[in-house]
């Protein structure tokens, strides 16, 4: 009993000895979790380096994998900027794992880049104005995308595979996302 004591009085001290960043970041990604219902890997370190040396821009943003978000998302939380991203939902986009990884990433590293102001919020009520922006913002970050992937010597169409897998056709009216047309114009931009 005395063991047990002791190791439950351990575990805190343990626990706060963590780094303060990481602390933030599992916050962040539980808050995400619990907003929308929705570890950083060697590869998606590997993937952010080389959008970043072909765009000639450092680095000024955390890529923190969330589980079970169902997305990437480009965020402020607590001061800090963040790619956040679900190893799950990366993994399930068609086309070859190299370029549609890339692909995803390099459109978030756009909306950092455009200061496209994405908040951590429970509450999805939009007015039709909103929409407008959040249209205007991912086509931004499209045409962003298809920059960095064609100075990376991706093939157009594993580009626009990736794109297509995560977007929908039809009317985009009531939608933060522009359809597939739309987005795939704005990647061959």
């Amino acid at each position: 009993m005395k063991k047990l004591i002791l190791l439950l009085l351990f575990i805190p001290l343990v626990s706060f000895g963590q780094d303060y960043k990481n602390y933030k970041g599992v916050e962040m990604c539980l808050a995400l979790q619990q907003s929308y219902g929705f570890a950083s890997d060697t590869d998606a370190e590997d993937a952010l380096e080389m959008i970043m040396n072909v765009s000639g821009l450092n680095k000024n943003f955390i890529l923190q994998p969330c589980e079970g978000i169902n997305n990437a998302l480009a965020i402020r939380f607590n001061n800090e900027r963040y790619i956040v991203y679900d190893p799950e939902f990366m993994s399930n986009i068609d086309g070859r794992a190299k370029w549609r990884n890339l692909t995803v990433l390099a459109h978030e590293v756009a909306h950092h880049l455009n200061n496209h102001p994405v908040e951590v919020r429970i509450s999805q009520n939009v007015d039709g104005s909103t929409y407008d922006k959040r249209k205007i913002q991912e086509l931004e970050a499209d045409e962003f995308a298809g920059f960095i992937m064609y100075k990376l010597g991706a093939p157009i169409d594993e580009v626009i595979k990736a794109v297509s897998s995560i977007s929908f056709d039809g009317d985009d009216t009531y939608r933060t996302h522009p359809n597939r047309e739309k987005r795939i114009n704005a990647i061959k931009n």
